[in-house]
C-alpha cells in the first residue's frame, strides 16, 4: 500500500465515482470486487477504441506523469510519485514502490487539471 496526495482534479473526479459506486474500490467490477488486471486493459483498449486515443495505455500515463515531474521537481520526485526502488529504475522502466509519494498535486492539477475539467 502507498499514499498519494491527488490533485484537486483527481479528487474531485473520485468524489463523483464515489457518489455513484457499488463498491468502496476505486474502478470496481460490476459485481463490486477488484477487476483483474487483463480485464482492466481489454476494457481500456475498448473504450478507446476509434478515439484519437486508441492505442494509449495506462503506461503512457505513468510515463506522462514521470516526464513532467523530473521536469518541474527532479528525478527524485518521479521516482517517488511512481514508486521506484531506484532513481536509476525510474529512468528505465517501473518496478517496486516506495510508501508515499511526493506532494505533486500542485504540478498535477496545473498541468492536467484544466483539461480533466471539460
Amino acid at each position: 500500500m502507498r499514499d498519494l496526495k491527488l490533485p484537486p482534479f483527481a479528487v474531485d473526479m473520485r468524489m463523483r465515482r464515489r457518489v455513484d459506486s457499488i463498491s468502496e474500490l476505486v474502478f470496481p467490477s460490476a459485481a463490486g470486487t477488484p477487476r483483474w488486471p487483463a480485464n482492466v486493459r481489454r476494457q481500456w483498449r475498448q473504450a478507446l477504441q476509434s478515439t484519437p486515443y486508441e492505442g494509449i495505455t495506462p503506461r503512457d500515463f505513468r510515463k506522462a506523469v514521470a516526464t513532467l515531474l523530473e521536469a518541474e521537481q527532479g528525478i527524485r520526485a518521479a521516482q517517488e510519485q511512481l514508486g521506484h526502488a531506484s532513481e536509476a529504475v525510474t529512468r528505465r522502466h517501473y518496478v517496486p514502490m516506495v510508501n508515499e509519494g511526493p506532494d505533486a498535486t500542485a504540478i498535477l492539477e496545473e498541468s492536467f487539471g484544466k483539461t480533466a475539467s471539460k
